[in-house]
């Protein structure tokens, strides 16, 4: 017969893993997986939103250069969408293009321009720039 002693030394001797010790590992290993997750979904919500902001800002460039080109119309108040709007890509749902002109005070042959790129009603980008015409030439 065994004694006391050995059964206690038997026991605590075998290797192998056992059930809690399976169940604390998958505990651990399910933190670290989502916390993982949840960083690659922030990663893949911030290039998407960068991705936008770019998209949003080359377009409102390409609006300020189409409005360089056009010729000037003169304003005494300010107008919206006085003129030609760029096209929008079909990959890019939802965008809008407001031209808000302005003229300067102190003569009719300056203005401002303010190019603002809405997405679903949500302003994304909004620039700035100056357009004139010099006794009468168009600029």
């Amino acid at each position: 017969m065994h004694t006391l002693r050995e059964i206690w030394h038997t026991r605590h001797d075998q290797a192998g893993i056992s059930l809690i010790d399976v169940i604390i590992a998958m505990f651990l290993l399910s933190i670290v997986i989502s916390g993982l997750t949840a960083a690659l979904s922030t990663a893949i919500l911030t290039s998407a939103q960068a991705n936008q902001q770019v998209a949003a800002l080359e377009l409102a460039i390409s609006q300020i250069e189409k409005i360089k080109d056009a010729d000037y119309a003169p304003v005494t108040t300010q107008q919206i969408n006085i003129y030609p709007s760029v096209n929008i890509p079909p990959e890019l749902p939802g965008i809008t293009i407001t031209i808000i002109t302005e003229p300067i005070e102190g003569g009719d042959t300056l203005q401002k321009n303010t190019v603002k790129i809405y997405r679903n009603g949500a302003l994304i980008v909004s620039i700035e720039d100056y357009k004139g015409s010099l006794q009468g030439s168009q600029q």
